[in-house]
């Protein structure tokens, strides 16, 4: 009986000490990629220098802090808001991180060193924890010098903050253990909503990361909760949410840490620079980062003309700027033909500017002068320069001749006409030619000789031959040219030399063909029918001519 009560008073006063604290969680530390400004080391080196100091840190502080992965941070943060050369904007890279303590640094070449900056920051209020540099002569001999000068640095910069957090308690004494069965302790959870205005942000919960990209549904428990957003080019926003069965939804308007410039010029079309960088021709809509700014004109042909302005969240700034030419000088005169001065409207690139001669104030990229005097126009490329002025002198072309009244030009006209036609030798009337020729032709029976006489586009032949006589027309080219012929004849049949015809009358016929006449001699070639009124047969009834003589 007095062992049952001992051992039931042992299992009571196990039952009323206290349990063991869970223990804190640790806090955040980032470790930011290494930087090299002015690109004094290539991309790859500065990978394994950053993870060179990475597990440098960890070695050291590890088992006091939680150092962030580079994959870790790279889903919190966007890699275009990493990027920091040693700045208090490393704070606010850690604000962003959900890290309190962030270490951030970069490599310069200084001669023939190399410069390794490190520096340590609180995220919070950003204040400086500590700083080094280390100086090396080469890319190799700073990687050892990271594992072995690092370690302590980072002791003496953490330590205050450690020292800051309560001490975990130390070990109790006394019986371990119950023996007791194990009963898990059942957590109600909730689907948690998470949105952002506007939509695509980063959500962490408790400092781990629960979504890529808002919208997004996740499962947490219900109670409190710390609740980060971010979106590249807007403010990083975190606050304490209480997540119940009737709250499932957390949502943050993310502000913007960008303004909207609306740029316009007079006139349009000028380029534009944006703190020295182009950024294109006005008219422009533009999306700059908060903070100072510089707008400037810069053009060949215009005044440098800008202006100051410190970009803040809200609406578009609107910013309008008159542009003023560059200046140039040019001195204009016009003379005639003859080289005497004159006086000449001026024209440049269409606008009138006056009379020459004159000295104009121009811009420097006018490009086109036009002179006009009595209805004479002369034009001429312009190439200025600026704050110079040129001498042109236009010499104006030769007025054309004034042009004839109607009437006096008809009478002009008739004028020369007619002195055209006076040069034109009279034509000699027809030349009437004669002709002997001899050969076989239809009007001499078979053969024969023949004679023509012909004042002009007729004549007469006369012939002899196979046949006693016979006469006719003919009709042909005048002036003793050759030519188109056709005869007509008429013939005496009765005895001849050659010919002794049962009965004697008078036949007719004719003949067609081509007279050739050249150097005073004629051939005549053709075709001929004969025929009869007596009733004679037999005297041919067709006939072919080749005739040759001589003709004057």
């Amino acid at each position: 009986m007095v062992r049952f009560a001992f051992f039931l008073g042992v299992v009571t006063l196990l039952g009323v000490l206290p349990a063991r604290a869970a223990p804190a969680p640790l806090p955040l530390l980032a470790v930011l990629e290494l930087e090299a400004p002015e690109g004094d080391l290539p991309p790859p080196e500065l990978l394994l220098l950053t993870d060179t100091l990475r597990g440098a840190v960890v070695e050291e502080v590890g088992s006091r802090y939680k150092v962030l992965t580079r994959e870790t941070m790279m889903e919190l943060v966007p890699p275009s808001q990493m990027k920091c050369f040693v700045d208090k904007c490393a704070a606010e890279i850690g604000r962003m991180l959900q890290a309190p303590f962030v270490i951030a640094g970069n490599v310069r070449k200084l001669g023939k060193l190399l410069v390794l900056t490190v520096e340590a920051y609180e995220s919070t209020g950003g204040r400086l924890l500590g700083s080094k540099q280390l100086r090396v002569t080469t890319s190799e001999e700073l990687f050892g010098r990271i594992e072995t000068d690092m370690p302590k640095s980072l002791r003496s910069w953490l330590r205050d903050e450690q020292a800051a957090r309560p001490e975990r308690a130390g070990p109790e004494q006394g019986r371990v253990g119950t023996g007791s069965d194990f009963n898990p302790t059942a957590v109600e959870q909730v689907l948690v909503n998470f949105e952002s205005t506007p939509a695509g942000a980063v959500v962490t919960l408790d400092g781990e990361l629960a979504c890529r990209a808002t919208p997004c549904t996740k499962a947490a428990s219900v109670g409190d909760h710390q609740v980060s957003m971010s979106l590249e080019r807007y403010e990083p926003t975190a606050r304490k949410v209480t997540v119940s069965k009737t709250a499932k939804k957390v949502a943050f308007d993310l502000p913007a840490n960008f303004a909207v410039v609306e740029v316009n010029t007079t006139p349009n079309n000028l380029p534009v620079k944006l703190d020295g960088k182009a950024v294109g021709r006005s008219p422009l809509k533009l999306t700059v980062n908060l903070g100072p700014h510089e707008l400037l004109i810069d053009d060949a042909c215009w005044q440098p003309l800008g202006e100051r302005f410190n970009a803040e969240r809200g609406p578009a700034r609107k910013v309008q700027m008159e542009a003023v030419p560059r200046w140039a000088g040019l001195k204009v005169s016009a003379s005639d033909s003859e080289g005497n001065d004159v006086e000449a409207n001026l024209e440049v690139d269409g606008q009138p500017s006056g009379q020459s001669p004159a000295t104009l104030k121009l811009a420097v990229c006018a490009k086109t002068l036009t002179v006009t005097m009595g209805g004479l126009t002369e034009r001429r490329e312009l190439s200025l320069k600026e704050r110079e002025t040129a001498t042109l002198n236009v010499r104006m072309p030769t007025p054309p001749k004034a042009r004839v009244a109607p009437q006096d030009e008809m009478e002009a006209l008739h004028s020369e006409m007619s002195a055209a036609l006076d040069k034109v030798p009279p034509k000699a009337p027809p030349r009437p030619s004669f002709a002997l020729r001899a050969g076989m032709s239809g009007q001499s029976g078979f053969l024969g000789v023949s004679g023509e006489w012909r004042p002009s586009w007729w004549g007469v032949v006369l012939g002899t031959g196979f046949m006693p006589f016979s006469a006719g027309v003919t009709f042909g080219s005048p002036d003793n040219k050759g030519g188109f012929y056709a005869d007509l004849f008429g013939m005496w049949v009765g005895n001849s030399f050659f010919v002794k015809p049962e009965k004697s009358g008078v036949a007719y016929g004719g003949s067609v063909g081509w007279d050739w006449r050249f150097d005073g001699w004629t051939v005549k070639t053709g075709v001929g029918l004969a025929g009869t009124s007596l009733g004679l047969k037999g005297q041919f009834p067709g006939s072919v001519d080749v005739t040759v003589g001589r003709v004057w």
